[in-house]
């Protein structure tokens, strides 16, 4: 009777490629931060600055959007329900391993 689990490690799992996930991002957005952009890049042609402007605001938007990627909160959620559900686990197989939860099982199949 006691074949009832909760699968944890699947949520442990994502919980730790969403951490990983997060953690990509806020490397993009230091490596982002670190850099600017301006008309050079784009030659002596009209126009020029616009686009620059342009790429400009781009790059300052992934910038600020990145790190707000919230990695660890949702991280922490799963391992959290992980953690409920071993218990949940532990304390359903204790309640079916009793003896008149057996009986009532076998009278049941």
């Amino acid at each position: 009777m006691s074949d009832m689990k909760y699968d944890s490690g699947g949520l442990r799992d994502g919980a730790s490629k969403n951490r990983q996930s997060g953690e990509a991002a806020a490397g993009a957005a230091r490596t982002l931060s670190g850099v600017s952009v301006d008309a050079h890049p784009f030659g002596d042609v009209n126009n020029a600055g616009s686009f620059a402007g342009a790429v400009g605001e781009a790059h300052q938007h992934h910038i600020a959007g990145a790190p707000r990627f919230p990695s660890d909160i949702e991280g922490g959620r799963a391992d959290k329900t992980a953690t409920l559900g071993d218990e949940l686990t532990s304390a359903t197989t204790t309640v079916a391993d009793q003896a008149a939860v057996r009986r009532v099982a076998d009278g049941m199949s």
